[in-house]
């Protein structure tokens, strides 16, 4: 007998319903069918397109000017505002927990620029996000207010590499 084709498992259907709050548990790459190969879901918070990408830049470098002097990631000689943010926001999160916070483009909607992550669906042994996620982003979430951002809810987008495929891929 055989299995019956999961709409949810297309790629078409991903990007349909994407960003999501919660990543739906066949999402995460070790849920997935042998094989499948399922597109990498990025945690992160969305950093906004303003119409233009000298306006969309400039909030990233009011927030880098915002970064203590203390600092070295403030100088702007030396560092890449997405770079110097990334770094600090990384060196003001307390704790246990070894992360990383990185840029990546995503495939979705025009009107969001890229997004800062800090987890995604092939790092987790269970298909579920660990606990522990969500008072991270609440951290981070807080390191980017006190830089002057006030971000939007972390939530899981699709990769930028998708952007190749047509959303017929299926995953079943």
């Amino acid at each position: 007998m055989r299995a019956q084709r999961n709409e949810k498992l297309t790629l078409g259907y991903m990007r349909d319903h994407q960003p999501f709050d919660i990543l739906p548990e066949e999402y995460f790459a070790c849920a997935m069918p042998d094989r499948a190969e399922p597109p990498s879901f990025l945690y992160g918070f969305a950093v906004p397109f303003r119409g233009t990408f000298t306006a969309s830049m400039e909030i990233l470098r009011d927030m880098q000017r915002k970064i203590p002097a203390k600092y070295d990631w403030s100088d702007r000689k030396k560092y890449k505002s997405i770079d110097a943010i990334c770094r600090y926001v990384e060196s003001r999160i307390e704790g246990d927990i070894e992360f990383r916070v990185r840029q990546s483009l995503v495939d979705c909607n025009p009107d969001t620029l890229f997004i800062f992550y800090i987890y995604n669906s092939w790092m987790p042994r269970q298909p579920k996000a660990p606990e522990w996620l969500f008072e991270l982003a609440g951290k981070v979430t807080q390191v980017f207010g006190d830089l002057g951002w006030k971000a939007p809810e972390p939530k899981w987008y699709i990769d930028n590499y998708m952007r190749a495929y047509d959303d017929s891929l299926d995953f079943n």
